[in-house]
């Protein structure tokens, strides 16, 4: 029997982007998750934001962490050592950015593999594991005295969170970097929370949310709402990461991955780098606003059909946001969802070189409809790339409840997929 791991991550958008600006890491082909808090540059468009420096740092060391997972002996000192590294090095680089004036960036990793979790940060970006009713935090402040309630630990927890204090990067002081090795078990959740969310959704209502979220993205919403009520200037983002039974072992979905959970050590080998993931997907509320191409870009999907009917449709997709030479699925994969570009532009590339480019208006991965439909060929982005992605298995849920919904969507996506 194998562990399945799944994600979500959702954000609210705050209103003062000098206060706190999030970003995420997803590699679940890996294990390898992140959540930072930090801040942009001045005001300036475009400016890098110190969360965005230190994982991109991260991403400089995939090699290392890959290296440390193949190896026989040692792999979490190894992989510890790496980790310390990275928040070494992003610390230094988000510090030479900002000069004098330091930003408040925190950042928490989350490893899984081989039956086991470990969890790094630094600051007051937050990690609970949630199973079964009970609770656990896994990263500790020391400053915030008040949730010490919160640090009872899960019968499956192997090793107490130790402190980091009340420090961030972007100092020229060394890091004490925070860490925690603890057992997996399926029907589990690790949840990241950024810096926004951090004191406001705490252990007990994380818990009491996951209760009645049973889908992962649902759940990331939730937590976000719940933080956004009361929190609205900085970024809120939740980072949910689902540890359940895969018996099977299937091969691997889309946004999924698999993991021996009887190993009590890191003795899978990696044979080799494991493919890019799909971009994270954020969950769009009914009053997402959309620039006036990604709105064109979808009319040919919506023809026909009612506003109500689009509003439907639209709360049932997740935007997708990708960055020039990212995958967003590759060759042979199982599709789960299908997509439709909104801006930017993809190419399909074969063994033959670019088989097929899309753009705006443009149906990707129809073979999710088709059972246990396989990809065709690896997809990347050009550049900068938004779509708009639909779990099929939801889709259909849809439309048992909607069957006029349902015969607007499959003329239309025939249409898109014929057109010239």
């Amino acid at each position: 029997m194998g562990l399945k791991i799944d994600f979500a991550a959702t954000t609210a958008d705050g209103k003062l982007k000098n206060t706190g600006t999030d970003a995420v890491l997803a590699e679940p082909d890996l294990g390898l998750f992140a959540l930072a808090t930090g801040q942009p540059k001045g005001a300036e468009p475009g400016a890098p934001s110190s969360a965005q420096i230190f994982l991109d740092t991260l991403r400089t060391h995939v090699d290392e962490i890959t290296a440390a997972l193949a190896a026989q002996k040692g792999a979490w000192g190894q992989l510890g050592k790496v980790f310390g590294l990275v928040f070494h090095q992003a610390s230094q680089a988000i510090h030479a950015e900002f000069g004098g004036r330091v930003p408040d960036t925190s950042a928490t990793i989350l490893m899984i593999h081989g039956g086991r979790g470990a969890v790094t940060h630094v600051g007051r970006t937050r990690a609970y594991a949630i199973r079964g009713g009970e609770v656990a935090r896994l990263t500790e402040e020391h400053v915030d005295k008040e949730d010490t309630a919160e640090q009872g630990e899960m019968t499956h927890l192997a090793v107490k969170a130790t402190g980091v204090g009340a420090q961030s990067l972007g100092q020229e002081k060394a890091l004490e970097v925070g860490g925690v090795l603890f057992k997996l078990k399926p029907d589990t959740r690790i949840v990241l929370i950024s810096q926004g969310i951090a004191g406001i959704v705490r252990g007990e209502r994380l818990s009491g949310l996951s209760r009645g979220q049973p889908e992962l993205e649902d759940y990331a919403a939730a937590i976000v709402r719940a933080a956004s009520e009361r929190q609205m200037i900085a970024d809120n983002t939740a980072l949910v990461v689902g540890i359940s039974d895969d018996a099977e072992a299937a091969t691997r979905p889309d946004h999924s991955a698999t993991l021996a959970s009887e190993a009590p050590t890191m003795s899978d080998a990696v044979a080799e780098a494991p493919a890019p993931p799909p971009p994270a997907e954020k969950p769009l509320p009914l009053s997402t606003p959309r620039s006036p191409a990604a709105a064109e870009s979808l009319a040919a999907l919506f023809d026909g059909m009612s506003p109500e009917q689009q509003d439907k449709l639209q709360r049932a997709g997740s935007e997708v946001t990708m960055a020039a030479r990212e995958f967003l699925f590759r060759k042979g994969e199982t599709a789960k969802r299908c997509y439709v570009v909104q801006t930017g532009m993809l190419e399909a590339v074969g063994a033959q070189g670019v088989a097929a480019a899309f753009g705006p208006g443009d149906l990707v991965g129809e073979q999710a409809f088709a059972r246990n439909g396989e990809r065709l060929a690896h997809v990347t982005a050009t550049g900068k790339v938004s779509l708009l992605g639909f779990r099929v298995d939801r889709l259909e849920a849809l439309f048992q409840s909607d069957p006029e919904l349902a015969a607007h969507f499959y003329r239309n996506a025939l249409r898109m997929l014929i057109r010239p």
